[in-house]
């Protein structure tokens, strides 16, 4: 197991919505569906030489009670090279949620819109 990047958006875009978040912003953006529900698919794209790999679950198919009660989407990636880029990016565009750079020691840290970054 290894050290992931996390985060919570609480304006739960679809996966449509972060498809066309990738393409416009890496390159070979892909989704790929799981085989155990529609609610949890991978994201899959170029950032410059790095293939990423993002595990999303939408429609609050994890669970996460203890930070937040709404609705929201859940994305998860391994921590490195730009691992902190992407998730800001996601953050900008889709504006609220809860983020983790370090899911191993850090907190879950509030993010509430664009001048935050």
């Amino acid at each position: 197991m290894g050290i992931d990047t996390r985060v919570l958006l609480t304006t739960s875009p679809s996966a449509i919505d972060l498809l066309r978040w990738a393409t416009c912003n890496y390159t070979n953006a892909k989704l790929s569906l799981s085989d155990t529900s529609e609610d949890f698919f991978y994201l899959q794209f170029m950032d410059g030489s790095d293939h990423r790999t993002l595990t999303v679950f939408s429609n609050n198919y994890a669970s996460f009670k203890e930070i937040y009660q709404g609705d929201f989407t859940y994305i998860s990636m391994e921590c490195w090279e730009n691992s902190e880029i992407i998730i800001k990016s996601l953050l900008a565009e889709f504006g609220r949620g809860f983020f983790q750079l370090y899911d191993c020691n850090d907190e879950w840290t509030l993010f509430e819109g664009i001048d935050e970054q």
